[in-house]
C-alpha cells in the first residue's frame, strides 16, 4: 500500500487546524495555559499570529514540494515533525502542571499521521537516505527545542511559593 506524500501532508494540515481549534477553546485555552505555567507575555494575538504564520508556511512548502518534488519534502516533513512532537509537549505540560492543556486532546492525530508518513513513505524508500537524515536531525532539534524550552519554565500547581 502506498499512500502519497502530499496527501498525508494535507491530512496534517488539517490535523493542525483541528489542533488550533482545541487550543483556543478547550480549558481556558492554551495561551492562558502557557502564560500561567510557562511564559507570562504569552497572549492570544501571539499565540494566533503565529498560528497562521505557521499555516501559511505549511501550506506554502506543501504547494512548493508538490511543484518542484525533490529535496522539498524536506519542509513539510519537518513541520509535520514538529506537529509531531507539539503533542508530547501538551502531554509533558499536563502532566507537568497538573492541568490540562489545551492542544493534547488533538494530539494523536498527529502521530498517526506520522506514523502514515513513516510506515508509507519512510520505509518503503519514497524519500531518499539524504532527505531522511536531515529529517531526523532537523526534526529532532526543532521538536527538542520546542518541548523542552517551554517546559523548563512549568510551575506546578501545588509548588510552594518561596
Amino acid at each position: 500500500m502506498n499512500i502519497p506524500l502530499t496527501i498525508l501532508f494535507w491530512a496534517m494540515e488539517a490535523a493542525y487546524c483541528i489542533h488550533c481549534l482545541d487550543e483556543a477553546v478547550a480549558g481556558n485555552g492554551f495561551p492562558n495555559w502557557m502564560s500561567k505555567y510557562s511564559m507570562k507575555s504569552f497572549t492570544a494575538k501571539v499565540h494566533f499570529r503565529g498560528s497562521v504564520i505557521l499555516h501559511l508556511f505549511f501550506i506554502v512548502s506543501i504547494i512548493f514540494y508538490e511543484i518542484f518534488g525533490g529535496n522539498w519534502v524536506l519542509l513539510p516533513l519537518c513541520i509535520c515533525s514538529f506537529f509531531f512532537g507539539n503533542g508530547f509537549f501538551h502531554v509533558i505540560g499536563t502532566i507537568m502542571s497538573r492541568e490540562y492543556c489545551p492542544g493534547m486532546m488533538t494530539s494523536p492525530i498527529a502521530w498517526i499521521i506520522m506514523y502514515f508518513i513513516v510506515r508509507y513513505s519512510l520505509l518503503l524508500g519514497s524519500i531518499s537516505k539524504f532527505n531522511l537524515i536531515v529529517f531526523i536531525i532537523v526534526g529532532s532539534f526543532f521538536t527538542i527545542m520546542f518541548i523542552v524550552g517551554p517546559l523548563v519554565r512549568i510551575k506546578r500547581k501545588d509548588a510552594k511559593k518561596i
